[in-house]
């Protein structure tokens, strides 16, 4: 079941400064609230200063990774939904995605519109999404 809310308030984690530019712009012109971050530390703290609908997040992070990520995002957010995107395609992957109670793993090099299939699968949009052209 989709969640149906005003203004999507979306994290998105990242280490490749130019695919977060890139993410970030795409989401705003969405017209969701969008706070970027390059680590998983300073998304965690940010995690625990403001609540978010939706994690986006690389799995491949230094650091603090993504899945660890998920975890410890759990403890401040329990029903934040999570897309993980990945240049890793394998099975133990599709079983942490089960385990860490992610929506979606999206796989590098992806579409911008497999991103906002996922993230409509999550929520209703209020309006025609200007990426992908669906109206609800």
């Amino acid at each position: 079941m989709r969640k149906e809310i005003k203004k999507l308030q979306v994290l998105v984690v990242d280490d490749q400064v130019d695919l977060l530019g890139v993410l970030r712009e795409i989401l705003i012109n969405e017209n969701y609230e969008v706070l970027a971050c390059s680590t998983g530390e300073l998304a965690l703290e940010r995690l625990s200063q403001q609540q978010f609908n939706l994690l986006i997040s690389d799995i491949g992070l230094p650091g603090i990774d993504g899945w660890q990520l998920v975890d410890a995002a759990r403890q401040y957010q329990t029903d934040m939904s999570i897309i993980m995107i990945t240049s890793w395609k394998n099975d133990e992957t599709e079983m942490r995605k089960k385990r860490h109670g992610v929506s979606a793993v999206i796989h590098k090099p992806f579409r911008v519109i497999e991103l906002m299939e996922a993230i409509h699968k999550l929520y209703k949009p209020k309006t025609c999404c200007r990426t992908c052209g669906k109206i609800s």
